[in-house]
């Protein structure tokens, strides 16, 4: 299974109203965002399915995912975690953190 999610962190927009900025509206500016490119693929052991889970960001590899996960496996699925670090100042760092269960 492949799938995206397009991920925007945004400050919030504001008013200045000061001397020198004449009473503009200062338009919020994206502090991250980019498209997150998801794959999970069954593999199957003697014992268990366990999956293959890869993810990439469009940014850096449009449309593939190439970095590899190890899910954790939890009571209800399994659970695994990107890291996102926007890399600029002022900026944002942060997990974004994915569940899967059994459809039920």
């Amino acid at each position: 299974m492949v799938f995206s999610i397009e991920l925007a962190i945004q400050v919030p927009e504001y008013e200045v109203d000061g001397f020198l900025m004449f009473d503009q509206k200062i338009k919020g500016s994206y502090l991250f965002k980019d498209t997150i490119t998801i794959q999970a693929t069954p593999t199957t052991d003697e014992e268990d399915t366990q999956y293959s889970i890869k993810y990439g960001f469009d940014s850096k590899t449009p449309l593939r995912a190439t970095k590899s996960l190890i899910p954790d496996i939890t009571d209800i699925g399994l659970q695994f975690a990107i890291p996102l670090d926007s890399l600029t100042t002022p900026g944002f760092k942060g997990t974004l953190l994915l569940r899967a269960k059994a459809w039920s």
